[in-house]
């Protein structure tokens, strides 16, 4: 018998909050794919689609690359939030948080018919893994610091003395705090420094949080706890940060080689030789802006860490929004600059974590199996609030196309 799943999708709370209200002809077009462990296509998985209160129960199966897309009347689906739930026969059952707030959508006008359904909001919702049903799975991985690129330590007295780090497991991709712990891990000393492994987890989906500790703020960030290919996990964690910045960190997997980060904002005032450009732009070339900022205290924006040896951490912290408008991180695959066909980049497991001052830390992480050397990863505005996540992958001739796309 082959493998079958179920996608179950559930609307939490009002839609309204997403701007997906409208004429009550108003529908919303959710389509999103789901690969397995290997990021192969997941092919004719069932998907159904229901409010929070059962109604509006939708289905449709996979396609042969493993997409799926519904349609659903605003009215019926009345959350802005909703759990997809991937399970069936071979597969370990897998669940995500979504918030649609964050996937890029647009107005798209429909035929009329019937006439009420005039338009429609689209949402393409992150790739989902299903990993092979098991027993038990396994997963291990590396934290590293995003100020020095190394595990981390805490300074005592001029001493780097190690830190051990507290992981949270939840089941469930993007899982909140509020859902209960299914394991606790420890991270290692000595040449384990940094180090963490679970083997008590069923396959599937998960998410880890890293307690604070030693100097160091909460993380989040993914893990797919897999039957047998193993993978390791690397993530980042960094000091605390003033409530009005934004710090971000980069890190990927064994190829492509050079992996970029960038910011880019309103500019604001700016010295004479810079006033041509609206808006600033910060990557390895042009490590902080303003770019005659030579006191660190001048500075609205720095490059903290520049990894050019692969694998990562980048990371980079927006000091002060103090200009009205958005900024924007995206990565770049400088590797294949040449080449805006490649599918390097989606197949890097490049994942941005973000810190926005004292607020519930944020990952972010690329589409498998798509073409583009650039990925617009998300936009916020000058009050530290999430406006825009980017569904689509970009193509740039080199790094000044950043904030083109």
């Amino acid at each position: 018998m082959g493998t079958r799943a179920t996608v179950l999708l559930l609307a939490l709370s009002p839609l309204t909050a997403c701007g997906l209200s409208g004429p009550e002809g108003m529908f919303v077009q959710l389509y999103g794919r789901v690969v397995d462990e290997n990021n192969e296509p997941a092919i004719g998985l069932d998907v159904s689609v229901a409010s929070s209160d059962g109604a509006a129960i939708l289905e449709t199966t996979t396609n042969n690359k493993g997409w799926y897309s519904v349609a659903v009347l605003a009215t019926e689906l009345e959350g802005h939030d909703i759990q997809v739930q991937v399970e069936g026969d071979g597969y370990a059952s897998s669940l995500a948080w979504i918030d649609l707030t964050l996937f890029e959508g647009e107005m798209m006008e429909m035929p009329s018919h019937p006439p009420q359904l005039w338009s429609t909001w689209t949402r393409q919702l992150p790739v989902l893994q299903v990993a092979s049903e098991a027993s038990v799975g396994h997963a291990d991985g590396l934290m590293l610091d995003t100020s020095t690129g190394q595990p981390p330590v805490e300074d005592q007295g001029g001493q780097d003395i190690p830190v051990e780090l507290e992981l949270e497991i939840r089941y469930g991709w993007n899982a909140p705090d509020s859902e209960p712990v299914l394991s606790t891990v420890v991270t290692g000393l000595g040449p384990m420094l940094g180090r963490w492994a679970v083997d008590d987890l069923s396959p599937g989906l998960y998410t880890a949080r890293v307690l604070g500790a030693g100097g160091f703020t909460s993380a989040r960030f993914p893990v797919l706890v897999r039957a047998e290919t193993q993978r390791e996990t690397r993530a980042t964690v960094t000091g605390a940060l003033a409530s009005g910045e934004i710090r971000a960190s980069l890190v990927w997997g064994d190829s492509p080689a050079d992996l970029n980060l960038h910011v880019t904002g309103p500019r604001g005032s700016v010295s004479p030789d810079e006033s041509q450009y609206e808006r600033f732009h910060v990557w390895a070339d042009e490590p902080y802006h303003p770019s005659n900022a030579s006191d660190v205290h001048d500075r609205v924006v720095t490059m903290d860490l520049l990894e050019d040896g692969g694998f990562g951490p980048e990371s980079m912290t927006v000091h002060d929004m103090r200009s009205a408008g958005t900024y924007r991180f995206s990565v770049y695959d400088h590797s294949n600059a040449a080449s805006s066909s490649s599918e390097s980049l989606s197949w890097s497991d490049a994942l941005v974590q973000v810190w926005i001052g004292t607020r519930q830390p944020r990952f972010f992480q690329v589409t498998p199996g798509v073409e583009g050397n650039l990925w617009p990863v998300a936009e916020w505005d000058s009050q530290g609030d999430i406006v825009y996540r980017f569904a689509e992958m970009g193509a740039g001739e080199d790094e000044f196309d950043i904030d083109l796309f």
